[in-house]
């Protein structure tokens, strides 16, 4: 109703305009140049070629309105079909289950708890039947004192990256770099799984006096430390330690606090390094894989476990992020169907109502016709033409230019998705150019 409203307002203020007079004198037909006369073999087809060619814009409308719909469904397909399971699972999660504390998994608390794993519930958990490895991650999070060389990579990071850092978030962050050389940092500890899935993209990482230093962006970029320098790490209390930078990376996603203060440090040790300086026993989490087999039986342990032995353990797995991104992925589906149904309609109600009010505004001209001798079949066959080349153009346009107009949303919608994998599509355009 919205959108007849919509439509009617403009057509019926040029409507309300026209005086009696006028309206009686008018035809679709009049006015324009006047034409050489043809010699031409006269067709019923390029009758309605003419026909389409005297009214361009009500065609080009007709046109990318029945297109439109057509276009929107193959973006949608490929969308949905260029969501990547892999890419999705493998960012969400490195092992087939994790146990943290609920806090963490709750993205909308901000009172997270970071050491909710102690040596009872690590070694419950190591005790499930089933389970093939395990790794377990610690965190301390403190105020760290950068070097000379550290202090001048974070200012050129500020100015490099400003537009990613809004003053609201971070502000405070920038001047205490700028003021106190210090940025907080968070002090790792891995070993097990955790330690075999960082993402190490510079270097390697060994034990003793050596760590990972992360950068500012994800690719590597934006070094605070480079390999090869000394740094000192900060534990707190009092306790200092300097090390050797042997590697640029940082832990998985998965295994990590799931926040970021947007403009921090990070320091990755092994874990009997990190409870040597800190002292601290509890864990972040304490991630696990299943033996062949066994996984549909773990499942069952570790959801008892977090229900009814400790409630206040939350546990993720390979399962519930593979249904979260089928359910993901179908309403992205459904719900670019049912937009393009909607869209789809509309084209053909606009191209039906063109027809109709074509008809209708030409029935003078089609009087005159078979006043000199235009049967009706003829007629029905210029009129069934001219609907022909509409849906034929229609086609045409979705099959070119509707490719690249794909491409080009399909490009900006991908840009926000990180486990998007391109894949061409176009069997949608050519089902809707069949039916």
């Amino acid at each position: 109703f919205v959108t007849v409203m919509i439509s009617c307002i403009k057509p019926c203020r040029y409507a309300a305009k026209v005086s009696p007079v006028d309206a009686v004198r008018y035809t679709e037909t009049q006015g324009g140049r006047k034409r050489k006369k043809r010699t031409n073999k006269i067709t019923s087809f390029r009758m309605a070629f003419d026909n389409i060619k005297r009214t361009p814009k009500k065609a080009v409308s007709v046109i990318l309105s029945v297109s439109l719909s057509v276009i929107l469904l193959n973006v949608t397909v490929t969308v949905s079909r260029g969501f990547d399971m892999d890419k999705y699972i493998k960012n969400m999660i490195v092992s087939d289950f994790y146990i943290t504390d609920k806090t963490v998994t709750n993205p909308l608390r901000a009172d997270k708890n970071l050491d909710s794993i102690t040596p009872e519930i690590a070694r419950d958990v190591k005790n499930f039947t089933g389970i093939s490895e395990t790794g377990c991650t610690y965190m301390s999070q403190q105020m760290h004192t950068l070097s000379d060389k550290a202090y001048e990579n974070a200012k050129k990071i500020c100015e490099e990256y400003k537009a990613e850092l809004p003053e609201k978030y971070v502000g405070q962050l920038v001047r205490d770099i700028y003021e106190k050389h210090e940025i907080i940092s968070r002090i790792y500890g891995v070993d097990g799984i955790a330690a075999d899935k960082l993402e190490i993209r510079e270097g390697k990482f060994e034990s003793g006096n050596y760590i990972v230093v992360s950068s500012f962006a994800d690719d590597g970029s934006g070094h605070y430390y480079d390999i090869g320098d000394k740094v000192t790490v900060d534990f707190g209390n009092g306790k200092t330690k300097e090390y050797e930078v042997m590697a640029i990376g940082d832990i998985a996603y998965a295994l990590s606090p799931q926040f970021s203060n947007m403009l921090d440090i990070y320091f990755t040790m092994y874990s009997d390094e990190f409870i040597a300086q800190t002292g601290e026993t509890n864990a972040l989490n304490i991630a696990f894989n299943a033996k062949d087999g066994e996984y549909a039986a773990l499942e069952n342990q570790v959801k008892n476990y977090c229900e009814n032995i400790d409630s206040d353990l939350d546990f993720k797995s390979r399962s519930t992020y593979e249904d979260s991104f089928r359910s993901a992925q179908n309403m992205f589906l459904i719900i670019g169907s049912i937009l393009s149904f909607i869209l789809g309609l509309i084209g053909l109600l606009n191209f039906a109502n063109s027809m109709i009010t074509s008809i209708s505004a030409r029935q003078h001209e089609f009087a005159v016709l078979q006043s000199i001798g235009m049967t009706g079949k003829q007629l029905k066959k210029m009129l069934v033409s001219e609907g022909g080349l509409y849906a034929a153009v229609s086609i045409i346009f979705t099959l070119t230019a509707g490719n690249l107009i794909s491409y080009a949303l399909i490009a900006a919608i991908s840009n926000q998705m990180w486990f998007f994998t391109y894949r061409l599509v176009v069997m949608p355009l050519i089902y809707s150019a069949i039916a």
